[in-house]
């Protein structure tokens, strides 16, 4: 049985990750950053308000220069599956059986792709604002 799948092939508008030359090393930065433990950050004299004012400052900044570029992720791919067993009388009185064949379509979710780069301009504005990461 062939089966025709129309599937979307349109990329996002918007530039992902790779297309910067310093995208491979704001990926490595984001994944070192964001493995571990959950991260606080402080800085001497500061409030919580200081905190939420500069991180929404970095923030800002960083969806700035990295907006979000949401793109294609398959989750599953297509292909035939089990559908179970089908049984039919065969003139001998016995049974005839084969396995089922069903056809599952590709399922797909969406992420952003600039996400992590993201997070790692963030966490370098906020570095360089004088804030300093504090392990739990």
């Amino acid at each position: 049985m062939t089966r025709n799948n129309n599937i979307d092939k349109t990329r996002a508008s918007g530039r992902g990750l790779g297309s910067r030359p310093h995208g491979a090393l704001l990926a490595l930065l984001a994944a070192t950053a964001l493995a571990g433990c959950q991260r606080e950050w402080v800085k001497p004299g500061a409030s919580q308000q200081d905190f939420r004012t500069a991180h929404a400052r970095c923030e800002a900044d960083a969806y700035q220069r990295l907006p979000a570029a949401t793109v294609p992720q398959q989750i599953t791919p297509a292909g035939y599956t089990s559908g179970g067993i089908e049984c039919t009388r065969n003139s001998a009185g016995g049974n005839d059986c084969k396995q089922k064949q069903v056809w599952r379509d590709a399922t797909y979710t969406t992420r952003d792709a600039n996400a992590d780069g993201r997070s790692a301009l963030i966490r370098n504005c906020m570095i360089q604002s004088g804030w300093t990461e504090k392990g739990d």
